[in-house]
């Protein structure tokens, strides 16, 4: 039989004693500080969040307070809408709207196409034309301008402007392709049973 040596006992005390210190720590300890590390990180983000509904709460009144000159301010905005209920009649409005314009500032209309009407949500459709200027570059300034200051919302969505004369720098006439668009209340959807 092989003789330990007395270093030899004391590694196999010292292995012993890291094995029965070790398989607690593994088994118990580590895992019940994990829990708790994973315990509070979850408190943290519910008290961020318990603060931040605290806030929006606190600040609730301050909402309200806003809701009447939003409104106004909404209420406002809309008498900028095309008048016209059906989306053909809209089609004309802004066709005779943006012509008129035209016209009055000095400018010659060739042209005006209506382009198809988009939903733009339940509540708005966008109707939109498509008109050939020709006249100063100086007009199409006013005109641009007026869109701006007019008592109806158009919005101009694509500009191509072109010179109508191409060797004489001096000449400010030009040909301008404008797509103009409003916005209207959209139409009452009308259910199956109303149109039999």
């Amino acid at each position: 039989m092989m003789k330990v040596s007395q270093r030899e006992k004391r590694l196999l005390w010292i292995t012993g004693i890291a094995v029965l210190l070790y398989l607690p720590v593994d088994l118990v300890i580590l895992p019940w500080w994990d829990s708790r590390s994973e315990e509070a990180e979850k408190t943290r983000i519910q008290e961020k969040r318990l603060v931040n509904y605290q806030r929006i709460l606190k600040d609730n009144g301050a909402f309200e307070d806003e809701f009447p000159r939003i409104r106004q301010q909404v209420a406002d905005l809309e008498k900028g809408l095309l008048d016209s209920d059906s989306n053909s009649l809209a089609g004309a409005e802004i066709q005779g709207l943006v012509r008129n314009m035209a016209i009055g500032i000095g400018l010659v209309v060739h042209s005006t196409d209506l382009l198809a009407e988009q939903k733009v949500n339940d509540q708005y459709t966008k109707i939109s034309t498509r008109i050939l200027l020709r006249g100063s570059i100086d007009h199409l300034v006013s005109f641009l301008v007026a869109l701006e200051t007019g008592q109806k919302l158009l919005f101009l969505e694509e500009v191509q402007i072109d010179p109508t004369h191409q060797n004489v720098p001096k000449e400010k006439k030009i040909r301008a392709t404008l797509t103009l668009s409003g916005l209207k209340y959209s139409e009452p959807v009308q259910s199956s049973e109303n149109q039999s």
